[in-house]
């Protein structure tokens, strides 16, 4: 298999926002390279990017192995990977390095229902969030608060003692969307807007372009308080 090391700086760039040291599963351990895609996930969010290239053979690596492995990807323009005796042989350039095959399951993408609407967004979005968070609830315990809220225009977050609310017209479309502390420093991490959300019976899907991936959360079950 022969992968453009471009794509992959792209990828290590994503993922790297969902590193998890969980010991609750496994499969949150690992990157999963798919035929067609590549999955990284932790206990609240996750990332599916979609590169340009296709996989011959499916296979995992572990998140810091594959962190190691992106210090090698300025080195050659591609990385040639041969599958030999259960190990996994990447060849950059003169460069070389062996992982091992992990006889893992793949992590899974939830994908969005059928029914589920996208909503496209004008950008923004980090914009209000980072003019919001500072008023969101810092305590775990208060679940509710622990974020922001968005709805029709409006952006709102509070805690014990203090309660801010803002209009933010370019976020009109989206409606009655909650986001933990947790998704908010992923998005702030990625570093730009997406260009479209879809909001799902227990996910919120987060689409950007060029490069193309999705970032996936877990939606609060709970509505945030009328403040």
């Amino acid at each position: 298999m022969k992968l453009k090391t471009s794509e992959l700086s792209n990828i290590a760039k994503i993922t790297k926002h969902f590193l998890s040291q969980t010991v609750i599963d496994d499969r949150m351990r690992y990157i999963s390279f798919y035929k067609n895609g590549i999955v990284a996930k932790n206990n609240y969010a996750g990332v599916f990017c979609m590169p340009e290239f296709e996989l011959t053979k499916e296979f995992i690596l572990p998140f810091d192995m594959f962190i190691k492995l992106s210090s090698l990807f300025g080195k050659s323009s591609e990385v040639t990977i041969n599958l030999k005796g259960g190990e996994l042989k990447w060849k950059f350039g003169s460069y070389k390095y062996t992982t091992p095959l992990i006889e893992v399951q793949p992590a899974v993408f939830p994908e969005p229902g059928e029914d589920d609407k996208m909503v496209e967004l004008s950008g923004g979005l980090l914009n209000a969030i980072s003019k919001a968070s500072f008023a969101a609830s810092k305590d775990v315990r208060q679940q509710q608060l622990y974020g922001v809220y968005i709805n029709k225009g409006e952006i709102w977050a509070c805690d014990n003692f203090r309660a801010y609310i803002e209009e933010a017209k370019e976020l009109r479309k989206i409606k009655d969307l909650f986001l933990s502390q947790e998704i908010i420093t992923v998005l702030n991490g990625i570093g730009r807007d997406p260009v479209a959300l879809i909001p799902s019976e227990n996910k919120i899907f987060f689409i950007y372009e060029k490069p193309d991936f999705i970032v996936f959360a877990s939606e609060v079950g709970f509505k945030y308080p009328d403040i």
